[in-house]
């Protein structure tokens, strides 16, 4: 064999060595990659269920999937939202009551909640269970007992073994409600949220909405007797 044909051979084999490092270094940065997204999620299945706070029942008037309130009301308030947001808690626990009590429950207002992530996983995932309560009539339920236990952003408060529990905790069918969740049939209507909150210019949560026009959430309530005064 020729000096000339050596040196080929030699480079032709390095080449292939080279080929095959590459492969086994992309093979084994996907493996990395792939138990970088699993793993925490199956540690955080895994985890202790925890303590579960269930709030006392609070009916909404006129509850009618993600809608409370009289169809046919002259004020429509749409609240864009996700599970996992302090400020939206702070809305639930403190500036949503009186507008139910004095707005809702007189056929004034009606009020619509949509879910936004802004946050992770774990928001989707809360808002997916919410769309499977609201099969059961129980979204408003549902929605209670997520801000009841919301602690932080991404902290484990909503992983699966937590949504199913919160099911149960509140009266529904829980094989009905496993199915639904499990199937994740609600991930395109959460995608479309995205979509249709975007194109409205939803840039944080809450965002409220009312007659399609954009309020800031401590102004809510003066802006629907504003509004009604106008009438």
């Amino acid at each position: 064999m020729s000096k000339r044909e050596e040196i080929r051979r030699s480079r032709e084999n390095q080449k292939k060595k080279s080929k095959l490092f590459i492969t086994g270094g992309i093979s084994i940065f996907a493996i990395l990659l792939v138990a970088a997204i699993t793993i925490p999620i199956i540690r955080a299945n895994n985890a202790p269920l925890g303590t579960i706070i269930v709030p006392p029942v609070n009916p909404r008037p006129f509850a009618d999937g993600m809608a409370m309130g009289n169809p046919n009301a002259p004020i429509v308030v749409v609240e864009y939202s996700d599970f996992q947001c302090p400020f939206c808690k702070k809305f639930a626990d403190e500036l949503e009551p009186p507008i139910v009590k004095d707005y809702i429950e007189t056929g004034k207002v009606l009020f619509k909640y949509i879910p936004f992530r802004v946050i992770g996983s774990e928001s989707d995932a809360a808002a997916s269970a919410a769309y499977c309560a609201a099969e059961q009539n129980k979204f408003w339920e549902y929605h209670d007992i997520l801000f009841a236990n919301h602690t932080g952003e991404q902290v484990g408060d909503f992983t699966d073994k937590r949504l199913l529990a919160f099911a149960e905790k509140i009266g529904l069918n829980y094989d009905e409600f496993r199915t639904c969740y499990t199937s994740e049939k609600y991930y395109k209507q959460l995608s479309d949220n995205m979509i249709e909150g975007t194109k409205a210019k939803v840039d944080g949560t809450p965002a409220i909405y009312i007659n399609g026009n954009k309020v800031d959430t401590v102004n809510v309530y003066q802006t629907i007797a504003e509004l009604l005064n106008e009438q």
